[in-house]
């Protein structure tokens, strides 16, 4: 770690600056100049591939998707720095909410009609944070959250409540069953559609918004703890991108046993919502891939068979490439590319953020680059703690500027480092400056 993260962790851990410009921290290409890199425009060189399976980290190709050239680009950082603004206006909201978000994970961001941003967590400590960064031992865990920016900077947390006023999750337990969120998307209907994951399998779904129980964190936020959870359903539940609302929730597919949350994009140039999946076996995470004609996800799936087609039966849904992380992100980069970020889990609780190049959303995502290396997890990292790892890192489209891409990766921790220190359990982001070559 260099002397700029040393100072960058004191500062967002003890004095905790106020931000510049609040609201300037969530303005995008949206509100400034179109998204732009060198090397638009250039053509790609064909290359003879057969395709399929790329194994993050590795040079080896094998069986999977169907033939497609290699887009004969790659990807070039240019710089990598945190972002100082995002992690203090998150670090700052933490320590002066005294009842709302405290930390989460999962942490997917996305632009509202009306200019506002919201960001959707899983896991979620509600409560306040002591001066000394420390969280209170009976502070509310809940399964999911979301958190709203407005347009002049201030943040409020987004809950449901029962019909007595007690905050629950956005989407609450019930039956046993709990849910955690994933990617997202605002149609054209004016509503942010979300998939959820429904497991069964974990304690947490007492989830009272109060006591804190020792047993249920520790299965919670132990890596590796959750080992008795089992996915029951792929669910999308809609909300009024006006007011956050819940509309109504709608069982999607799920039989092949695929978590399809990962991501979800709407391409306007094929008019097709594509729908990013993991098939998690431990240690190995293989990408599934699924799409909508236009931006409804209630609409027929087709699922991507491996053989460059498209199949309505998820159970021809084949693997796209391993070592992608259960949360990861495929978004449109310019008019040519494809950026897929995602953590390394071809080696276990790695610190590197990995993006690779496609000209197509499906793959094969190629040319494999790392964006950033992180500095928190492990006994020689910033806190020094074997325990502490980082986890799902992706990108934030709706928060590029130029060639600048956000990118967000979570911590977690044992149940003694997210109470002693807050920050082991709320995300972090980076700026990283692009380019192709």
């Amino acid at each position: 770690m260099d002397r700029w993260d040393i100072l960058w962790h004191r500062v967002i851990q003890k004095t905790l600056p106020p931000v510049r410009d609040a609201a300037a921290v969530f303005k995008s290409e949206y509100d400034t100049t179109a998204y732009t890199l060198r090397g638009v425009g250039g053509r790609a060189r064909d290359v003879d591939n057969q395709g399929g399976l790329l194994i993050a980290g590795q040079s080896g190709i094998g069986p999977g998707i169907s033939p497609r050239r290699n887009t004969g680009s790659r990807l070039q950082v240019v710089s990598a720095t945190p972002h100082h603004d995002l992690n203090t206006l998150l670090s700052k909201y933490a320590y002066t909410d005294d009842d709302g978000w405290t930390g989460g994970d999962s942490t997917y961001m996305r632009r509202l009609p009306d200019g506002r941003h919201v960001i959707m967590f899983s896991d979620t400590f509600l409560g306040s944070v002591r001066a000394d960064g420390s969280r209170a031992r009976n502070t509310p865990f809940i399964s999911n959250s979301f958190v709203v920016v407005g347009t002049d900077g201030r943040m409020e947390t987004v809950l449901s409540r029962t019909p007595d006023d007690q905050r629950r999750a956005v989407m609450p337990p019930h039956d046993g069953q709990f849910y955690w969120l994933g990617g997202s998307h605002v149609t054209s209907r004016n509503t942010l559609d979300v998939m959820f994951l429904r497991f069964t399998g974990d304690s947490r779904v007492v989830d009272d918004g109060g006591d804190f129980d020792a047993a249920r964190l520790q299965a919670a936020l132990t890596p590796g703890g959750n080992g008795e959870l089992e996915l029951q359903e792929n669910v999308l539940v809609r909300f009024d991108a006006r007011d956050l609302t819940r509309l109504d929730a709608t069982p999607m597919p799920s039989e092949s046993g695929v978590h399809w949350a990962s991501w979800v994009e709407f391409d306007q140039r094929d008019n097709q919502t594509y729908v990013y999946g993991v098939m998690d076996h431990g240690l190995d995470k293989q990408m599934h891939i699924a799409r909508v004609s236009g931006d409804d996800l209630r609409q027929p799936w087709e699922f991507a068979d491996g053989a460059g087609g498209w199949s309505p039966r998820e159970t021809d849904s084949a693997p796209i490439m391993s070592g992608v992380a259960n949360e990861y992100s495929v978004a449109r980069l310019n008019d040519e590319h494809f950026l897929l970020v995602t953590q390394d889990t071809s080696q276990p609780y790695s610190p590197d953020i990995m993006g690779y190049l496609s000209d197509s959303p499906t793959g094969p995502f190629t040319s494999p680059t790392l964006l950033y290396r992180t500095t928190e997890s492990g006994p020689f990292g910033f806190y020094g703690d074997a325990e502490t790892v980082v986890y799902n890192a992706h990108e934030q489209p709706d928060l590029r500027r130029g060639n600048e891409i956000t990118l967000t990766y979570n911590l977690n921790s044992s149940v003694e480092g997210v109470l002693d220190e807050s920050a082991k359990y709320r995300p972090n982001a980076v700026k990283v400056r692009v380019d192709l070559t």
